[in-house]
């Protein structure tokens, strides 16, 4: 078994756009770079508005979102548990993303 690596996202900012959309700011740390983003959720989508995401972490991420978030119009627990969200670490062996720890605010 070859290599396991870390994908590290931070969010640094949710904000409302819409009932639909949310926009998140922050910081992706994978493969020895660390670089800001901001995506747009809505719940069936997520879009790289600035930044890079490598496009397996951001089919993850969007994937971790609609399972855990679901779809707007977003209701408060929906908001409450999106801004709980530290962090996500996704464990990536190749090109593939094996796993997930998620980190929220205490």
């Amino acid at each position: 078994m070859g290599h396991i690596l870390n994908c590290h996202i931070r969010f640094v900012n949710v904000r409302k756009k819409t009932e639909y959309t949310y926009t998140i700011k922050g910081t992706v740390a994978f493969r020895g770079s660390d670089r800001e983003f901001a995506i747009e959720y809505s719940g069936t989508d997520l879009n790289v508005v600035s930044g890079y995401i490598n496009s397996d972490i951001v089919t993850a991420l969007k994937n971790f979102l609609n399972e855990n978030v679901k779809h707007g119009p977003f209701k408060k627990w929906q908001v409450d548990k999106l801004k709980s969200i530290t962090s996500i670490v996704f464990l990536v062996h190749g090109q593939e993303v094996i796993g997930e720890k998620v980190i929220y605010k205490d």
